[in-house]
């Protein structure tokens, strides 16, 4: 995979084939290169690929030629390209060194001042249209007048990643030959360590040594840009790695670990992926578990079922606040974090329903003859509208046979909106104040709560 090390390759393959410096490959440069080419082909290619007609290529257009800017294809461009981990490290690597000031782009003048450093022989006409393609890569909102961006630089290895496929960092395991594994590894600035050497060896009699030095190389080039990147972090968050406030008895009362989580540089992000962290556990929510339950249908629609609990089931439902994660354990999810798109398969109404204060025991309890779980094909969406909601109750099955229910009374925050998906079990018998309401009058699947002895169960929440 091509890296964020792309460009400066292209310009120190530039370098060596410009022999005069002057900027522009002629047909006799090129020669070195593709001495199997003749005189005549050289000359027609530089015909093709001299843009400005001053009778050599220069450096963007010999980037060109090499497919570094290809033209990318209407059906290309439709293409989400999502930068890997690989990338996000290359270019943060080489946006520290370009953004010198740490302002968060790189201005024309860094820009030009890092290519002198290199020993480019670029003109001023030829960097400012290099340094423009970068800085146009990207939506608009990505462009900054001032200069090239973290997001630009991204978005352009990203896309010269996805039409430059054979634009590699060195692979050693491709070198075919001890010694041409060494030249690479100069070039790399890696060296064999002889005693990791002699290991390998001992270890396997029968390996080849050009596949234990390629092997050695391949980790060393990869810890090298693992270090170089953990260097430039350790540099600038030095002052908030072990961080420590200490109360009036010396003791500490607020401090942070060595390790930084992610360093994010200026740039337009999804707010998604920026608080996505793989490497904190899932959520479980509160929950109570009932076992040996049983799910009778009543096979008839508007007419109750009944769900039979075991006599130990002493009624109370722990509470557990509705976020994605906690309302995930049951499939469910609070809409306004989500993007995605539902299909909605009859016609629904959304409405809004104020439950007062004695619904629970009034129509739950003395009207219906006690609390019902139910579920159905349609979809609900629930929005709180009020300051003291009651509870939206969700449950579900943690067992291939449906004999151990899960059940969690949530807290629903005001304005957010809870979307049941279809198949979903819950109830709103617990709910109180007003709730706007996506509903339809499809055929529900209710099973009023009833133990084994045929007591109805007095539910009460655990706050």
């Amino acid at each position: 995979m091509a890296t964020a090390e792309s460009l400066n390759n292209v310009l120190e393959m530039f370098k060596s084939l410009d022999v005069d410096g002057d900027g522009k490959l002629t047909a006799q440069e090129l020669k070195s290169k593709m001495p199997n080419k003749g005189n005549e082909d050289l000359i027609n290619l530089i015909n093709i690929y001299d843009k400005d007609g001053n009778g050599g290529i220069d450096i963007i257009e010999f980037a060109q030629m090499l497919k570094v800017f290809p033209m990318r294809t209407e059906a290309d461009k439709n293409k989400k390209l999502v930068p890997t981990k690989d990338q996000e490290d290359s270019v943060m690597k080489l946006f520290r060194v370009l953004d010198d000031n740490g302002n968060g782009y790189v201005n024309l003048d860094e820009f030009m001042e890092h290519l002198v450093n290199q020993g480019v022989p670029l003109g001023k006409q030829s960097s400012k249209q290099l340094f423009m393609i970068i800085q146009s890569k990207g939506t608009q909102e990505d462009y900054n007048p001032d200069g090239i961006t973290y997001q630009n630089l991204l978005n352009y290895v990203v896309e010269e990643d996805f039409n430059a496929q054979d634009e590699e960092r060195i692979n050693y395991t491709a070198i075919n030959n001890v010694e041409g594994l060494l030249r690479a590894a100069a070039i790399d600035g890696l060296e064999i360590d002889l005693t990791i050497l002699q290991e390998y060896m001992s270890e396997d009699k029968n390996v080849e040594l050009r596949e234990v030095v390629a092997d050695i190389l391949n980790k060393q080039a990869n810890e090298k840009t693992a270090a170089d990147i953990k260097a430039a972090e350790d540099i600038k968050w030095k002052a908030f790695t072990n961080f420590k406030r200490r109360g009036e008895r010396k003791m500490t009362i607020m401090s942070s670990p060595a390790k930084i989580q992610r360093d994010i540089l200026p740039g337009r992000y999804e707010l998604s992926n920026l608080v996505t962290f793989d490497d904190l556990p899932p959520i479980e929510p509160e929950h109570v578990v009932i076992k040996n339950a049983r799910w009778e249908k009543s096979g008839e629609n508007g007419k109750r079922g009944k769900l039979t609990l075991p006599n130990d089931f002493d009624g109370n439902i722990p509470v557990d606040i509705a976020t994605n994660e906690t309302l995930g354990y049951y499939g469910a999810s609070i809409a306004e974090g989500k993007k995605s798109n539902i299909k909605v398969k009859a016609n629904q109404v959304i409405m809004d329903f104020t439950y007062s204060e004695n619904y629970y025991q009034e129509w739950v309890m003395d009207k219906l003859g006690g609390p019902a779980l139910e579920f159905h094909e349609f979809h609900h969406l629930d929005t709180n509208i009020s300051s003291d909601p009651g509870y939206w109750v969700v449950a579900k099955w943690a067992d291939e046979e449906e004999t151990e229910l899960h059940v969690t009374a949530f807290i629903v925050p005001i304005r957010h909106t809870v979307y049941t998906p279809g198949g979903v079990i819950h109830t709103n018998s617990f709910l109180k104040g007003t709730w706007r309401t996506m509903l339809s009058d499809g055929a529900i699947n209710e099973a009023a709560l009833v133990r084994e002895d045929g007591s109805v169960p007095n539910i009460t929440i655990n706050k």
